[in-house]
C-alpha cells in the first residue's frame, strides 16, 4: 500500500514522539502495531484499522508498543470543512479490512467517516482525571489551586500528571486555552480582548503571542483565514512544538 497522496510513518518498539502538531488537518490510518495517543482530548489506544481524525493544529504525543506503521493523509481546508474534520476523534470504519487491503486515497478515507464507529478512550485515574477536567473546564485556574483541591503538592501534580497525560499541567492548560480561543475565533464575532479574557490569558498581548507561536498567524489573520475556505493550508504555520 503506497497511495500517492499519503505518507507512511514507521515506528520502532517502545518509542515515543515528542509532543507535536500539524498545521493542516490530517487522517491517520493505523496499519500495523498499537500505540497510545495522548492530548487534551483524552487518551486513546490505537490499533490496526483505527482512524484518527486530527483537526488543524491538534497537539498530541504518541507512545508506540511494538513495531508500528501509520498511513497519514493530509486534508485540505475545504475538505476539512466539507467533511467536518475540525474535531478530534478516533473511529473504527465498519469495514477496516477494505482500507487496509487496498490502495486508498484521502477521498476513500473521508467517505467512511459518516458510518465509522467511535472508539472508546482510555480513562485517566484518580485526581489526574479531576485536574484534567478542571483545566479543560476553566483554563483560568491556577494549577497550584487545583493541586490543593485534590490534596497533592504542585511538584507531585506536575510529575504524576505528566506521566499519565504525556504533558505537564501547564502545557495542558495552555492547549485548553488555545482550543477555546480557536473555537471563538472561528465561530463568534467576539473581540480579541474578550476572547483573551474568556480563555484565561493575562492580556491580549499574551493571547496574540500564543496564537502566533502555534499557528504562525496573528489572531486577526487567523480569523480571516477561517472565512477564506479557498485557502487549503495556513501560510507560515508552525508544524511542531
Amino acid at each position: 500500500m503506497n497511495p500517492h497522496n499519503a505518507v507512511i510513518s514507521r515506528h520502532s518498539t517502545s518509542s515515543d514522539t515528542r509532543p507535536h502538531r500539524h498545521s493542516d488537518a490530517y487522517l491517520a490510518l493505523v496499519l500495523k502495531g498499537c500505540y497510545l495517543e495522548s492530548s487534551i482530548d483524552g487518551l486513546w489506544r490505537c490499533k490496526p484499522g483505527d482512524l484518527i481524525v486530527h483537526p488543524p493544529f491538534h497537539f498530541h504525543t504518541n507512545t508506540f508498543h511494538g513495531r508500528s506503521a501509520v498511513l497519514n493523509f493530509q486534508v485540505t481546508h475545504s475538505d476539512a470543512v466539507k467533511h467536518d474534520v475540525l474535531k478530534y476523534t478516533v473511529v473504527r470504519p465498519r469495514r477496516p479490512d477494505i482500507l487496509l487491503s487496498h490502495d486508498v486515497d484521502v477521498v476513500d478515507v473521508l467517505a467512511v467517516l459518516d458510518t465509522a464507529v467511535p472508539v472508546e478512550q482510555e480513562g485517566l485515574s484518580g485526581w489526574v482525571a479531576t485536574m484534567a477536567n478542571e483545566l479543560a473546564r476553566n483554563p483560568r485556574q491556577r494549577i497550584a489551586d487545583i493541586a490543593g483541591q485534590v490534596s497533592v503538592s504542585p511538584a507531585h501534580a506536575s510529575r504524576s500528571f505528566g506521566e499519565q497525560v504525556s504533558m505537564s499541567p501547564a502545557t495542558f492548560r495552555s492547549e485548553c486555552r488555545f482550543k477555546s480561543a480557536f473555537h471563538l475565533l472561528r465561530h463568534t464575532g467576539e473581540t480579541l480582548s474578550n476572547i483573551a479574557h474568556q480563555c484565561g490569558y493575562s492580556d491580549q498581548a499574551h493571547f496574540s503571542r500564543h496564537v502566533v507561536s502555534v499557528s504562525g498567524l496573528s489572531p486577526r489573520k487567523l480569523r480571516e483565514f477561517f472565512t477564506a475556505h479557498q485557502i487549503s493550508s495556513i501560510p507560515g504555520a508552525v508544524a511542531t512544538q
